[in-house]
Order: C-alpha cells, then sequence, then structure tokens
C-alpha cells in the first residue's frame, strides 16, 4: 500500500469546513464586484497578454501625437552655417606613467639603503617603507589603475 493510501482519507473535518469557508468567502467578493460593476479582485491583480508586433514603437504622448507637422531634428550647426564636427579626444597617461616609475625608482632605492644598512632597527623601518611602496606599485601599475586616471583634453 502506498502512501497515498494510507494518508489519502486523512483529512479532517475542519480541514474540509475550513477549505469550504475560503471557497464560499472567494466567491463572494467575486458577486460583489460584479454587482458594483468590475472584475474580481483576482482579475484585476493579473497582467494581461497582448499579442502585438513587438518591433512597433511605443505610442507617442498626447503632446507630441498633436505635433504631427514637426520636422525631424536637424544637427546643430557651428557660427558659420555648417554642421558641427566632432570633438577630437586625446587620451593622455603620462602622469601615471610617471608616478609609477617615481615608485619604482623609490623601491629600487630602498633596497639599496637595505643591502647597505647594518643597524637592525633601521632595517626594519626600511622594509617597512619597502612594503608600502610595494604595496603602492601593485595596486597602481595595472591596466584598470591608468584607464580610471586618464586625463583626456
Amino acid at each position: 500500500m502506498g502512501v497515498q493510501g494510507i494518508y489519502g482519507g486523512m483529512q479532517t473535518d475542519s480541514l474540509r469546513q475550513a477549505m469550504r469557508k475560503a471557497q464560499e468567502e472567494k466567491e463572494a467578493r467575486q458577486k460583489e464586484a460584479k454587482a458594483a460593476g468590475g472584475t474580481s479582485p483576482e482579475a484585476a491583480r493579473r497582467d494581461e497578454y497582448i499579442p502585438g508586433d513587438a518591433a512597433k514603437p511605443a505610442a507617442k504622448p498626447i503632446e507630441e501625437a498633436a505635433d504631427p507637422a514637426a520636422a525631424p531634428e536637424e544637427p546643430k550647426k557651428a557660427a558659420g552655417g555648417r554642421p558641427e564636427e566632432p570633438e577630437e579626444c586625446t587620451a593622455n597617461t603620462d602622469k601615471v606613467e610617471r608616478e609609477i616609475r617615481k615608485l619604482k625608482q623609490k623601491k629600487e632605492q630602498l633596497k639599496e639603503q637595505l643591502r647597505a644598512c647594518e643597524d637592525e632597527t633601521e632595517k626594519e623601518k626600511l622594509e617597512q617603507k619597502l612594503q608600502q611602496v610595494e604595496a603602492e606599485l601593485r595596486e597602481k601599475d595595472n591596466e584598470g589603475y591608468r584607464r580610471r586616471h586618464t586625463e583626456f583634453s
């Protein structure tokens, strides 16, 4: 005997009564809505698909539809009556490259100082500075940083 055979008839009377009461309330709401001249609340909440051509543009607002004789926009004209030429833009990463070059030089200087240094406390300070410079280089010596800090003119 399957699960359905064991539990199939186990609906209690209270569950049946609750289901019946819910159905009656739903039907009563639908009748009230129809009597009021509207549709049922359930139908009002549902979206309805209206088939049509998806490539059609959306309807124009009333103000635009009222002016059908409006001419299409003409391109902006410069002072001489000719259409404006698009502006040329130049990207410049010299400042970023200079900054990275300085950091690399500083890193090399710190390494030289570390090799020459014999005082342990001074060595620790130099190592900390070297780690900071290396971390800054990792952050700045990449394409993402260059793109974010590119200057356009």
